[in-house]
């Protein structure tokens, strides 16, 4: 997979770790976020030898090769950088955009449409591409900033398997963990052996020895793990009602964590 160097680059293997294909998922067209991600990731040009010219330069926030899709078919190098497409001259960029043939009449107002949108984007020798994120001031990417324009625009429930989840009752590592206790993703030793990713031969759970260390049993049934904390959703099985109750006991401050710890 290659969306671009700049923003991610990994290519996708049955070897790859679970990580690495949740975010090749990300990046895929398929997937909910898809769009808001490549709104989010904007690249900047400078020199231009690593932003694609008609896939990654946009107008409006759309790719030149869509907004301008019969002046794309026409042109010879359609995976070029924006490098390939000029070249300087007396310290001055000028556009080169090759055809295939010379263009009808009908062709023309396009054309030139499409040479308004080239005097928007200015190259610079001497400085690299990167990206900046669009969402927040300082072109930083961060989670905080794309769960706020999630909710600005209406759509986090959308975006969000549980939207309750994300509303600050708790610091957000506590969110993002609880939420990988809801996908089952917490690497406990059932997990890692599960995905051919632990090498310990025993497998039963530390904390009281007599189960596979699964999610379920660590969080919810471990007489171990019970000792340590105090959970008032013991037993049952895990699920948006055990979370819910879990940040209702946070934010009434019914969670507490015992200062000896077995």
């Amino acid at each position: 997979m290659r969306i671009n160097g700049l923003v991610w680059d990994c290519p996708v293997s049955n070897s790859c770790s679970v990580f690495v294909k949740s975010i090749n998922r990300l990046f895929e067209e398929s997937h909910r976020s898809y769009k808001l991600i490549q709104d989010g990731f904007q690249l900047v040009v400078g020199s231009g030898e690593n932003v694609r010219f008609w896939h990654d330069v946009k107008w409006n926030f759309i790719p030149l090769k869509i907004v301008f899709p019969r002046i794309y078919a026409l042109a010879i190098n359609k995976d070029g950088m924006v490098r390939d497409f000029g070249r300087f001259e007396d310290s001055k960029w000028k556009w080169e955009v090759s055809m295939r043939r010379e263009l009808f009449d009908w062709e023309i107002d396009q054309w030139n449409c499409f040479l308004v949108s080239l005097e928007s984007i200015n190259i610079w020798e001497n400085f690299q591409d990167a990206v900046a994120w669009s969402y927040n001031p300082n072109g930083m990417s961060s989670f905080k900033s794309f769960k706020r324009h999630l909710e600005n625009n209406g759509g986090a429930n959308d975006h969000f398997d549980c939207p309750f989840l994300w509303k600050g009752i708790c610091p957000p590592k506590v969110e993002i963990f609880l939420w990988q206790l809801l996908k089952g993703k917490v690497l406990v030793r059932g997990v890692l052996n599960r995905f051919g990713m632990s090498k310990i031969a025993c497998l039963d759970c530390p904390l009281c020895g007599r189960e596979l260390k699964s999610i379920n049993h660590l969080f919810l049934q471990c007489g171990g793990c019970g000792r340590c904390v105090r959970r008032p959703w013991d037993g049952g099985e895990l699920g948006l009602a055990v979370i819910s109750q879990f940040l209702d006991g946070w934010k009434g401050g019914l969670v507490s964590v015992r200062k000896t710890l077995v």
